[in-house]
Parts: C-alpha cells; structure tokens; sequence
C-alpha cells in the first residue's frame, strides 16, 4: 500500500513538466518544473533559454495575428513562411522533451527514493490554526505581479538575503511592468483598418503593438511568477519550521510585555485611569478622516520625541498635496489620467498603514506619557503626592525633637 501511495505521488510531477512542455510559447515552465525537481541547473538553464525565445515568439505572433494584413486578408498571408518560423522554439521544445524524458524520469525516481530512505526529519507539530497562518503567506500569489512580496516575506523569515533580493526585485519588476503596460495601451489606442470616402465611414482596429506590447509584459510578469513559485515550494518545509518557532517567540513575548503593563500600571496609576488613556489617546481621532491622518503622526511623534514619525507624517501630507494638485489640474489629469486609479489605490493603502500605526503603538505611548508626568492623572494628584511624601518625611523630625 505505501508503495502504490509513494508511486502516485511521483507521477504527478513525471507527467506536468511533460504536458507543460508540450504548450506553445508556455515550454519553459516545464523544463523548470524539472530543473526544480531534479535539481538539475542544466534543465533550468534550458528553461531560461526557451524563456527567451518564447517571448520573442509569442509577442512577435500576437502582434502579426492582429495586424492589419492578416485582418485583410488572413489566407495569402499564412501561405507565407514567418508565422510557422515563430512556432520552431515549441517544436525545438517538444524534441528536447522527447530527448530527455527517459533521463528525467530515471532521476526523478532516484530523488524520490533518496528522500523515501533518508531519515526522516521531526518535523514541529501544528494545530490546525497554524496550519493555515503559515500557508497565509502564498495568498499574495493571487496578485501575480506583486507576488514576488511572498518571497521577500519568506526569505526574511529564513534568513537568505539573495531571496529577499529576488523577491524586491520581482515586486519591482511586475510593478513596473504593469505601469508600463498602462501607459503603451493609452499611447497606442486604435489604428484605422477602412476608409469610405464615399459614405465617410470610418473602421477602427485594434493597434498591432498593442498586443506586442501585452505578451512582453504579461509573460515576464507570468516567469517572475513561476521562478518565486518554485523558489517558495523549495522552502516550504523550512520556512513552516521557521515561522512556527517565530511565532511561538512572538506570543511568548506578548505575554510578557503584557506582564510588563500590569506591574507598569502599579508604578503608574494613570495607567488605571480610563479618563486619562481616553485623553492621551485622542490622536487616534485624527486617523478618521483620510486628509488629518497625517497629524496623528506629527501629534504621537512630537508627543514621544520620535523625529522619524514626525518626518513620515509631513512626506504623508506633501504626497496628499501632490495628489491633490494632480488630481484637480485639467494638464495633469489629461495627460496621466491613467495614472489616478493607482495613485487613488495607494492614498487608501497610506491610510490604513496610519491607522495600524497608531493603534500599534498606542501601547508604547501610553507608557511613555505615564513616565513623563510621573504616573499621575493631573496636577492635582501630583501636588496631593508631593503633600503626602512631605508629611512622611517631617512626621520621623517631628517625633525626634518630641523625645
């Protein structure tokens, strides 16, 4: 029985990279699905190369179908040799699919059966809801141009710089890549296919370097995805590891500042008084309204001397400026239009980041209050304190020149 289960968990693997090998100017996938598999840098690197070509393939195609001798008349034009010459990088693919294939299986079997007799490793056991925290991570896949943050996230929590340096990269690269895509398909709306003069109709078409410009981006964007995909799964069991003592660290450290706070609240009483958290805490009013977000910065950073929460909250209010003079000026919204949406996106993200900070810190700025006004709720308390320790320290006088 555990021989049929461990036969069928290889051959999903045997069969994907053969059928992804086999999809026009998507071939590359399979060769790095085996180079991760075998660990094998010479069937990645093969990967890399039809990579190549398949971008310049396929965007070359996309832009030829829709351009506007092919829409005229699509029969003479197939005749012609260019389309069949773009489709050699699949068939030079299929044939190395074909070539390597018994070589690929004999090592993918020798992989799987080194890991079936090698000691196996005690791995940390989880409850259910860590289970589900520890995959959270590979949620940012859905967003594909932004999923190299995944990476980042879990070459930080691993400790490998070169991950963390892939995955901003990434990040950056689909960021830019998708702004790029934007502003050419405003730049190359439409083309005219026909033109009547006698009932001055007018036919439009789609732009040849529209779709050009579509497959270029999307399928880097789609291959940074696919290498930060297989680079996760290659650390998943050290990053569920990692994350697991992490957050075990993480909780034990709430516990104790929590156990910090309650003896804090004994040195500190105003620590206990709700009117007084209300009134250090009213900051927290300013993040409501999306344009005085940016005061509960200034306000927390002047209040505990933190010159850098000071400067985020005055680059907060410079951005809302800026997009507040882009957005109202006709030159500017004729021009990037494009751009609002975005901008718009970000200005939300800003204001969450604001509101999330404050509440976060909320905590260390109570304490911080509470230690410079010496724990008391006003004035009054403090002049009542300062009465009392007087009276404590003349009552042993007092008595002495009695006796």
């Amino acid at each position: 029985m555990e021989q049929l289960k461990s036969t069928s968990s290889r051959k999903p693997v045997q069969i994907l990279w053969i059928v992804l090998s086999c999809i026009p100017f998507l071939n590359w996938i399979g060769f790095l699905v085996l180079g991760h598999a075998t660990n094998q840098k010479k069937w990645t690197i093969l990967g890399y190369v039809h990579f190549v070509l398949s971008l310049a393939s396929a965007s070359l195609f996309a832009s030829y179908v829709f351009s506007y001798d092919y829409l005229v008349n699509p029969y003479s034009d197939f005749d012609k040799l260019f389309p069949y010459l773009l489709f050699v990088s699949w068939l030079v693919g299929v044939v190395q699919a074909w070539w390597i294939s018994g070589e690929a299986k004999k090592r993918l079997e020798r992989r799987f059966a080194a890991q079936e007799g090698a000691p196996s490793t005690e791995s940390i056991p989880m409850t259910k809801k860590e289970h589900i925290q520890s995959n959270l991570v590979y949620l940012l896949f859905a967003l594909v141009p932004i999923s190299g943050l995944s990476l980042v996230h879990v070459g930080k929590t691993i400790q490998r710089k070169k991950l963390q340096m892939f995955g901003w990269v990434s990040f950056a690269l689909g960021v830019l890549l998708e702004t790029a895509l934007l502003i050419l398909f405003n730049n190359y709306d439409r083309v005219i296919v026909d033109y009547n003069p006698v009932s001055e109709t007018i036919i439009y078409g789609i732009h040849p370097l529209r779709p050009f410009f579509t497959v270029l981006t999307q399928l880097v964007v789609l291959f940074l995805w696919v290498v930060a995909l297989l680079l996760c799964i290659r650390t998943k069991s050290e990053y569920t590891n990692t994350s697991i003592g992490i957050r075990n660290a993480y909780n034990e450290g709430l516990r104790q500042h929590k156990q910090e706070f309650e003896q804090l609240k004994l040195l500190y009483p105003c620590l206990q008084n709700t009117a007084w958290k209300i009134k250090h805490s009213v900051h927290l009013l300013w993040c409501l309204p999306l344009i005085t977000s940016p005061i509960a910065l200034i306000h927390i950073g002047i209040s505990d001397r933190k010159w850098k929460r000071i400067a985020c909250g005055v680059g907060c209010f410079v951005y809302y400026v800026i997009f507040t003079f882009i957005s109202t000026n006709k030159i500017f919204t004729d021009v990037i239009y494009w751009l609002f949406p975005l901008l718009l996106v970000s200005l939300g993200a800003l204001w969450i980041a604001i509101i999330w900070f404050s509440i976060a810190t909320l905590r260390s700025h109570l304490i911080y209050a509470a230690e410079h006004c010496g724990g008391f709720v006003d004035s009054f308390d403090a002049e009542q304190a300062r009465l009392e320790q007087a009276e404590q320290i003349s009552a042993p006088k007092a008595q002495g020149i009695d006796e």
